[in-house]
């Protein structure tokens, strides 16, 4: 049975609508880059939670990532470390959807290391100009700094496997929380994205 974008919505998608629709393509992509998106789940969509913010641990949120991270595709590329300085932080956050950007952040910083023989990543959080922050930090090949701003922009992608929406949905969920995400890099030696709530 056909299902259409009117009958999804129950008429016209709202910016949080379409937020979410995103938000499972990119779920659906992480897990499977190199597949066609199947949006299997429209028929329920109406169905589906747009938020649900609470007070949430980062130190908890840090070590949920720790658990899933022997499951991520070649995590024997880098060895993860995570610190969470004061170690009580808390935001007020969707934690899926933080979860979510953790995820995309810690897998790009995987495949940044491919072909590192001695790959690193630090998830780091803590207090920066009075406002919590979290910093994933590898030591990979980088990023060249004339396309810095350009991996924000949706399905822009130096790697021949990408999707380029990954970056797009975690900056957009991150204003979303009233904060940011930005990046800065030195190739072949450190690369720092920053989640600032």
């Amino acid at each position: 049975m056909h299902t259409s974008y009117a009958d999804v919505f129950n008429g016209v998608p709202t910016p949080a609508h379409l937020l979410l629709l995103l938000l499972q393509i990119s779920a659906f992509l992480l897990d499977c880059p190199q597949k066609p998106i199947h949006l299997f789940f429209l028929p329920h969509f109406h169905h589906q939670r747009l938020s649900e913010k609470k007070i949430i641990k980062i130190d908890d949120l840090l070590s949920r990532i720790t658990v899933l991270y022997p499951s991520f595709e070649n995590n024997n590329k880098a060895e993860l470390a995570v610190s969470c300085n004061p170690s009580d932080l808390e935001v007020f956050a969707d934690e899926t959807q933080v979860t979510l950007c953790l995820i995309n952040l810690v897998k790009n910083a995987l495949q940044a290391n491919e072909n590192n023989p001695d790959g690193r990543i630090l998830i780091s959080a803590g207090i920066r100009d009075n406002r919590p922050e979290i910093c994933v930090i590898d030591n990979g090949t980088g990023i060249q700094p004339e396309i810095l701003e350009e991996i924000f922009v949706p399905f822009f992608t130096t790697r021949d496997e990408g999707n380029g929406i990954g970056l797009s949905i975690s900056r957009q969920i991150m204003r979303l929380h009233g904060g940011s995400l930005s990046a800065k890099s030195t190739p072949g030696r450190e690369t720092v994205f920053g989640m600032t709530f």
